[in-house]
C-alpha cells in the first residue's frame, strides 16, 4: 500500500479511474498476487469496472455511483 500511495501521491485530482488502474493499481498487484488471483482481478476490472468508470476522474467517483453499478 505504501508503494501505491507514494506513486499516486499528488495525482488524485488529475487522473481518471482507468488510468489509475492501469498505471498504479494493477502493476503493484501483479507483483503481490498469485497468477490465478491476478487473472480474476483483471477480469472483474475489465468486464465490470472499466465499462462504467474508465473515464471518471477519481475525485468524482462516489459510493452511490458504485452502488448503482452493483445494483
Amino acid at each position: 500500500m505504501r508503494v501505491e500511495r507514494e506513486g499516486f501521491r499528488g495525482k488524485s485530482n488529475r487522473i481518471a479511474f482507468g488510468d489509475y488502474v492501469r498505471d498504479f493499481y494493477l502493476p503493484t498487484k501483479r507483483a503481490a498476487l498469485r497468477r490465478n488471483t491476478m487473472r480474476v482481478y483483471e477480469s472483474i476490472i475489465a468486464n465490470y469496472l472499466m465499462p462504467k468508470f474508465k473515464d471518471v476522474m477519481i475525485p468524482k467517483l462516489s459510493r452511490p455511483m458504485v452502488q448503482k453499478m452493483i445494483s
